[in-house]
């Protein structure tokens, strides 16, 4: 049976000239990536494609006809401006501007066909249900009026509950929210009811969309898919700066396909985070994954993070290792290695068996 030498493991030539980085190693230099891909991504959006986008003259036009319609509707509002002024804006959108958009979008072969404009404002606006009954009375704001006989009256005005001079503070700032809330459900029904509106809001939203997954897409492939390639030992730009490099789980140089494979599989969520970009998507495509990738270590106590144990890779020392092409190199460096020896009657001994002729196997018998 074939005796296994040192640094073997089923034929398997390990290269134990590595020396590796500790867990809290390897989250820094993670860390340091993580700031610099939203650093860079950062500057290059805002210097390059932002301006880029914004003054291109199908945007610039896109942008100026959304103003225009905004401001004439008055919907432009300050969100910190007082409560009954814009109460004032949304009525004038639901019952003059809008009132017959308003009946055919939404009362005709709807859920809610057949109820009056009014009806639909105290549903959409104040929060109220849409068929109420004795056990509600409201939203903690707003309630429907009662008829005579007690009943609810959907298609008048909802009333406060409590009067304004009354409400806490807490109170005043809901009520200035629901009425905010309101505005930004009257520019959603823009979009359905005019089409000029929907074309130009879809124009303005796709080039900062396009523009910020292209800037995002450049600069994490520099990073990650091209600089590794140049620095020593394949690392990434935060393993550079730290003096680190990648090696494969052998200890051997990392191969140019697991650099890759490793950036375009981290790649693929944050792409879509970054283009879709609100807050739901940058939490689950952009900051989960990242935190998953980043905690992986404290949770298995490996010294990689999840990507680079998905594609076999370990985190070094640069100046402490030794990191060879293949097994091939190390057995041929291993070869050329003059031992030194400091033990002066060995020493002593070698070379008379030298001058003798006798073999050096005959040494340790």
């Amino acid at each position: 049976m074939k005796k296994k030498n040192k640094g073997e493991e089923n034929d398997i030539l390990y290269n134990g000239d590595v020396e590796y980085v500790h867990i809290g190693q390897a989250l820094l230099a993670h860390l340091i990536d993580v700031f610099m891909l939203i650093g860079i991504w950062a500057l290059m959006y805002f210097s390059i494609c932002y301006p880029v986008t914004v003054n291109n003259a199908s945007v610039k036009k896109a942008n100026q006809y959304l103003s225009d319609v905004e401001s004439s509707l008055r919907l432009d509002i300050d969100k910190d401006a007082e409560w009954k002024e814009k109460e004032e804006i949304i009525q004038n959108f639901y019952f003059v501007e809008y009132s017959d958009e308003i009946k055919e979008w939404y009362l005709t072969n709807t859920v809610y066909d057949g109820i009056s404009v009014t009806a639909y404002y105290n549903i959409r606006v104040l929060g109220l249900t849409f068929e109420p009954g004795s056990a509600y009375e409201g939203t903690g704001l707003y309630q429907y009026v009662r008829n005579e006989d007690g009943s609810w009256n959907v298609d008048v005005l909802g009333e406060m509950i409590v009067p304004e001079d009354e409400l806490s503070g807490r109170g005043k700032r809901n009520l200035n929210q629901l009425y905010t809330d309101g505005i930004k459900g009257c520019l959603y029904m823009l979009q359905d009811m005019d089409p000029d509106y929907l074309a130009a809001t879809r124009l303005v939203k796709s080039s900062a969309l396009y523009g910020s997954a292209a800037s995002f897409s450049f600069v994490y492939l520099l990073l990650f898919a091209l600089l590794p390639l140049l620095l020593p030992n394949k690392a990434s730009v935060g393993q550079a700066v730290l003096g680190f490099g990648v090696c494969t789980k052998r200890g051997y140089l990392a191969h140019w396909y697991q650099i890759e494979g490793r950036a375009l599989l981290g790649m693929i969520p944050l792409f879509f985070g970054a283009y879709l970009f609100d807050p739901y998507s940058v939490v689950i495509l952009i900051v989960l994954p990242v935190f998953l990738n980043f905690l992986y270590p404290l949770f298995t106590g490996k010294r990689q993070t999840l990507l680079d144990t998905v594609f076999g890779l370990r985190v070094i020392i640069n100046q402490e290792s030794t990191v060879y092409k293949n097994e091939l190199d190390k057995k041929i460096a291993d070869k050329n290695v003059i031992p030194s020896y400091k033990d002066p009657d060995y020493v002593t001994t070698l070379a008379a068996t030298e001058t003798m002729g006798t073999p050096e196997d005959d040494l340790n018998n």
